[in-house]
């Protein structure tokens, strides 16, 4: 999608996508053309937001819209007789769009590549070293200096090249809240929400794993678990995969097994990577996901609903650093957040290693000095989650192929998990909270084999036996610098040194010129690995790398 106007132009231009697509809608009338792009929901009906739905005196307060709406989404409307055009962006930054605004023209589209296609862009080293090293952008800015997104929760109006917006804060992240959190009540709140979610579907997607998000999400979904179709990917002796199918049978839902062992899946790695880049645009790992293809691909053969788990997160404080002291600066806030979030990375790959970390804990800081409260380590880090871009290019791509629905993007949740109890939040209570009224059925097996739902004898004893044997294998592991023990669903690093070395290296081969990166020793850097030189750890450092500096060379071509 584009949306366009120039200084010489009498009107918006509007440029959608020739093939349908599930995340994009727009309909004209009159003097108004409606996109809506993402699944908000209207609070009053219980039903999702269409563009054929919508009445322009909601629109003529934004307090309104803010007010009426929830889920994850952000509406257009152009207003075709003053040639005005209104954004009211998306309150939990899912449904992102992105802007290029010069005093000659400007651009709103859904895409990077579009915008890239339309005018000259210069790469943004930043964005590129946050990638590399931490897997997402964080904040407004983009994998190109002249494009940011807009703030979210924000009604947006521009007119003419050359003018700044008018911007209007509605629904920003909240403020921490008084008063304390009522435990029945939450949950009750959680799952009304997520049932009324799972009603508007003929069937509901769900990527079942031994983690907790899903789980919620299970826990939360089984009023009618006719309509659940769980599924798992990995291999057959995966942990995900063995707890997954356990729990579905117990919870009596439907779930299938995709096995990513197989020379099918293997050879067309390439492939799936590229469809899941079209969508990452260079914005996330996208080799890491490739096996998404496959499992949406698949499920969308019995659902229209993909029931997200994204944003568990945020409901214990995921990214505060362990051991900093009550009253941390923001200095020190940045910098442990930079160390949890940092994969295992070789400076020496940028041009300027000596400089990296501290751009890192700079625009990190930056991001926290916006927060409505800058003195609860707590929820600064859910601030940060909340800046975090992973979410939007994860969700956007499940968006392709189903009607998105998220539990946890949502103002009930949001403004809830606010009064809770900090050491509540830290400590993963909020979320078990939401699983233990399903029962032994789905508290009785370890979260992700070694940690307990809930407090016993017998899960304290498992964990105990669970734990030694899993740091044992950690253990092995970095002595034969390979993954001898599975202990994730998936084994990129095998497939990418034995089957896919030449195509994987490509990339290195013509790195950009204003990417930040070193060619000569980015380029020896991923020999050796290839090889097997280098630990198998670096894996993620190279495949952000990979997939940034994949989409960059496609997009200038």
């Amino acid at each position: 999608m584009i949306i366009s106007r120039t200084l010489s132009s009498s009107d918006w231009q509007i440029n959608m996508p020739a093939s349908g697509r599930k995340d994009l809608r727009w309909h004209k009338t009159g003097r108004y053309t409606y996109i809506i792009y993402g699944y908000p929901v209207h609070l009053q009906n219980a039903a999702p937001l269409e563009p054929e739905h919508i009445i322009q005196a909601d629109l003529d307060s934004p307090a309104h819209y803010f007010d009426r709406t929830d889920g994850h989404g952000t509406l257009i409307c152009l207003d075709h007789h003053r040639q005005e055009l209104t954004i009211y962006t998306d309150p939990y930054r899912l449904y992102v769009l992105y802007f290029y605004l010069t005093a000659e023209k400007m651009i709103i589209s859904d895409s990077l590549y579009e915008i890239r296609r339309e005018v000259k862009l210069t790469v943004n080293e930043q964005a590129v070293i946050e990638l590399s090293v931490i897997n997402t952008t964080i904040g407004n800015k983009t994998l190109y200096q002249e494009i940011k997104t807009p703030d979210e929760g924000c009604c947006y109006t521009l007119r003419v090249p050359g003018q700044e917006p008018a911007v209007s804060v509605h629904r920003p992240f909240p403020p921490p809240l008084s008063g304390s959190l009522d435990r029945e009540a939450f949950i009750q709140r959680f799952r009304s929400w997520t049932a009324g979610g799972i009603a508007l579907s003929q069937g509901t997607s769900l990527a079942l794993t031994a983690g907790l998000d899903s789980r919620v999400s299970l826990a939360s979904s089984l009023e009618d678990p006719s309509r659940i179709h769980t599924y798992t990917h990995g291999f057959s002796t995966s942990m995900d995969v063995r707890v997954a199918a356990r729990l579905a049978g117990r919870a009596g839902v439907k779930h299938r097994f995709f096995d990513l062992d197989n020379e099918n899946f293997i050879r067309e790695i390439p492939a799936f990577f590229r469809e899941v880049n079209s969508s990452y645009e260079g914005s996330l790992n996208a080799l890491s996901h490739a096996h998404a293809v496959n499992s949406y691909h698949r499920q969308m053969e019995v659902a229209d609903t993909f029931l997200s788990s994204f944003g568990g997160e945020l409901l214990r404080s995921y990214y505060l650093p362990p051991g900093l002291k009550r009253g941390a600066s923001l200095d020190a806030m940045a910098d442990g957040i930079r160390k949890i979030s940092s994969v295992s990375t070789d400076l020496s790959l940028f041009n300027d290693p000596a400089t990296v970390e501290d751009r890192l804990n700079q625009a990190i800081y930056e991001e926290l000095k916006q927060a409505p409260e800058t003195a609860d380590l707590s929820y600064l880090a859910d601030y940060y989650y909340h800046r975090r871009n992973f979410n939007s290019v994860t969700t956007r791509f499940a968006g392709r192929y189903f009607r998105v629905f998220s539990p946890y993007f949502s103002r009930c949740v949001y403004d809830a998990s606010l009064l809770a109890d900090p050491e509540v939040r830290r400590s993963g209570d909020l979320q078990k909270w939401l699983v233990q009224p399903a029962g032994k059925k789905l508290t009785s097996l370890l979260l992700n084999d070694k940690e307990p739902v809930e407090e016993s004898v017998r899960l304290q004893w498992l964990v105990r036996q669970k734990k030694l044997a899993y740091y044992s294998r950690v253990a092995v592991n970095k002595l034969t610098n390979r993954w001898t023990f599975r202990l994730y669903f998936t084994d990129y690093d095998k497939w990418i040194r034995n089957y896919h070395n030449d195509w994987f290296r490509k990339p290195f081969v013509h790195i950009h010129s204003d990417s930040g990166v070193d060619p000569e020793k980015a380029l020896a850097f991923t020999n050796g690995y290839l090889k097997g030189d280098r630990s198998f750890a670096y894996y993620k450092l190279l495949t952000n790398l990979f997939s940034t500096l994949h989409f960059i060379q496609q997009s200038d071509h």
